[in-house]
This record gives structure tokens, C-alpha cells and sequence, in this order.
């Protein structure tokens, strides 16, 4: 079964969609394998735009990783990335209790 990653990612305050990295292994510092980019575009629910600040943008993605790429026990790190254009201050992403922070890490099960 393929793994599916769901989540919320933004900069707080900006309506502006902002790019998620998805690692596998070890965080990307420490030579983790960047598995892919999506954008946190979908749209979402007004706990999310509460949480971003912004009421007027989309920031949910979702992204699959086939199950031949993953094993379980395997962990997933998933980074928002700031703007390329210096437009956004800083990139969060939501973890599980619905807190922002720079990182969240998971693993397979």
C-alpha cells in the first residue's frame, strides 16, 4: 500500500502558496534523500487559515510515495521551504497536534 502524506504548510500571515521538500531516512542536513517537491496549494479548512493567518489562500498538500520506494520503520521528514524570491519570511509546516514548526518528521507503519 502506497504512503500518503497530508498536510498544511504556509508562511504565516501570506496568502502566498509556499513549496514542501519530502525527505526520506535522515533530515536533509544530514544527507537525507529528497524524495520530491510539492506545492502546499489545495484547498483547506478555516482551522488551517486561522492557524496561517490567511483567509484567502490555499495551503494543503498532499503527496504519495509508492510503497516500493518505502519500508516500514522508515522516517519522513517534511521541511517548508521559503519563498525563492525572499518574499516569505519563514516556511511552517503543520505537525500532527496542529502546531506550525520548521520540520515534521514521521515514520512509515
Amino acid at each position: 500500500q502506497n504512503v500518503t502524506l497530508l498536510g498544511s504548510a504556509c508562511d504565516v500571515g501570506e496568502s502566498k502558496s509556499i513549496d514542501v521538500d519530502v525527505y526520506l531516512d535522515v533530515p536533509f542536513d544530514q544527507g537525507g534523500t529528497l524524495v520530491k517537491q510539492v506545492t502546499a496549494n489545495l484547498t483547506n479548512e478555516d482551522g488551517v487559515a486561522r492557524a496561517c493567518g490567511d483567509f484567502e489562500g490555499n495551503h494543503r498538500f498532499e503527496f504519495v510515495i509508492p510503497r516500493d520506494q518505502v519500508t516500514i520503520g522508515q522516517q519522513v521528514f517534511v521541511y517548508g521551504v521559503p519563498c525563492p524570491d525572499d518574499s516569505c519570511d519563514d516556511a511552517f509546516i503543520a505537525n500532527g497536534n496542529g502546531l506550525f514548526s520548521s520540520t515534521v518528521m514521521a515514520t512509515v507503519i
